[in-house]
């Protein structure tokens, strides 16, 4: 049955009186349906991840926000909506709930279909359904795009915040180092002066040549240490009294960079007997100022080392001064994107078994990094990283290829996807995480990197004990 008074709220937009004089008596029907809605400034027509229904906007405008920020404490203008248009179309049509919220700016006036009476509309009315399937065609392109550029800049967001952490540490090794270096250079100056004047014979400066050199090649290849902190203070407690029987001033400050060094108490000893009392305490100080300042030349070095490993870790990552598609080794590329995502990682125990086999073929090198980068922070994100991760969380990647395809696996020991949504993780737009914390876009950019770009295959097999993708990549 047809409601006029209902209708008559439609004439008052052109665009909607005219889809009454285009449409048949059971089109009428089903938009005589619908219920008017009265909104004052600042209310709320819907919110992020209500469930669907088709809104026509009468009078006034209506503000789209979205949620962002971890917290959800923030929003983000999507788009202004004003007399004449429509939306709702695009959770209903996907299946899904509203992925933004409509606020008034303004009193409003709007016309709601529920779901059932949106579909009765759209299977008897061509013209309407040509109509709102143009329309969100053309939202769905926009607002793909503008969901990918802000997943784009989370994810920057989230390794320039690692990158910042991972380089702040070498940076400041290195600062730290080099100012104490300076004065280091200055005692060795003059303890050097100091020495000059006690008449070394050439046996003894050799023997104060080799003693420095093994040293110095002792710190810069020693392995780890395997004596415990214990052993190591009893070693330099021990140290520490014979310097001061033998009366070498702060023997308790010098006695920590000998042990370092590898300097032990046989080298003293030798040492003792081959020169004088008096000149003990010169040489001692001489040699602990050289030390000391090689292994802050030392710390230098290995912090810049550092720097330029993460640097060269971001050109990888990004594929930098390299054409869109190139050769590549896979492995490279997955190894950069963990370097990437070291800081968002903490806590969680990263293993790889990789085929080194496989051979460079060619792809984007970029776009698959950003598939690794997908993967990796949703599986993060499962496990709960840093001081709140599951205890023994673990990410498995596991590479192997045959004549024709190469394989990547990554696994994770996490909670699992639920069966009955499984089949819709690939889905624009549909996210499990809390509203306002994910886009539904990562794995839908993965899926069509692998399969639209690159021809190949992904899949996911989940259960109780965590999750696996599998992915497939045409080596030809």
């Amino acid at each position: 049955m047809i409601d006029c008074d209902k209708l008559e709220i439609l004439r008052r937009v052109p665009v909607f009186a005219a889809w009454l004089d285009s449409g048949d008596t059971t089109c009428l029907e089903h938009l005589s349906r619908g219920e008017e809605v009265r909104l004052k400034s600042g209310e709320w027509l819907c919110h992020e991840g209500d469930p669907a229904a088709f809104y026509l906007v009468l009078e006034g405008e209506l503000r789209v926000m979205k949620k962002v920020g971890k917290a959800n404490n923030a929003e983000m203008l999507l788009t202004t909506h004003k007399p004449g248009v429509f939306f709702g179309e695009i959770p209903l049509m996907t299946d899904n709930v509203f992925v933004a919220g409509g606020q008034a700016a303004g009193n409003v006036v709007a016309y709601r279909l529920d779901a059932p009476a949106f579909w009765a509309l759209f299977a008897s009315c061509p013209g309407i359904a040509r109509e709102v399937t143009r329309t969100m065609a053309m939202r769905m392109q926009h607002l793909e795009s503008l969901s990918q550029t802000r997943e784009k800049l989370i994810s920057l967001g989230t390794l320039a915040a690692g990158l910042a952490h991972e380089l702040n540490n070498p940076a400041a090794a290195t600062k730290r180092a080099a100012s104490q270096l300076r004065g280091a250079m200055r005692e060795v100056e003059m303890c050097a002066i100091a020495m000059h004047g006690l008449g070394f014979e050439p046996s003894q400066c050799s023997l104060l040549k080799s003693m420095r050199e093994a040293a110095y090649d002792h710190a810069e290849n020693r392995p780890a240490d395997k004596i415990s902190a214990m052993q190591r203070a009893d070693m330099e407690d021990e140290l520490a009294d014979w310097l001061d029987d033998h009366e070498v001033k702060d023997g308790y400050k010098l006695a920590p960079t000998f042990v370092a060094s590898g300097v032990n108490l046989k080298s003293f000893e030798l040492l003792s007997e081959q020169v004088t009392c008096k000149a003990l305490g010169a040489v001692v100080e001489w040699l602990e100022a050289s030390l000391r300042a090689d292994g802050l030349a030392l710390e230098i070095e290995r912090a810049s080392n550092s720097i330029s490993h993460l640097v060269g870790a971001v050109k990888s990552y990004s594929h930098l001064d390299e054409a869109p598609q190139q050769r590549i080794n896979i492995h490279e590329g997955i190894d950069s994107t963990l370097t990437m995502l070291k800081y968002k990682l903490r806590g969680i125990e990263v293993k790889t078994d990789y085929d080194c086999d496989i051979p460079e073929f060619m792809a984007h090198g970029s776009e698959l990094n950003q598939v690794w980068t997908n993967i990796l922070d949703n599986a993060a994100d499962a496990l709960k990283t840093g001081d709140d991760a599951k205890k023994g969380a673990q990410i498995s990647i596991a590479t192997h290829h045959d004549s024709n395809n190469v394989l990547i696996k990554i696994r994770d020991n996490g909670p699992g996807i639920p069966a009955d949504i499984q089949k819709r993780i690939f889905e624009p737009f549909f996210t499990t995480k809390g509203v306002g914390s994910g886009t539904g876009l990562g794995l839908d950019i993965a899926h069509r990197i692998i399969v639209g770009r690159h021809g190949g295959d992904i899949k996911v097999e989940s259960g109780s004990t965590g999750t696996q993708f599998c992915i497939r990549l045409p080596l030809g």
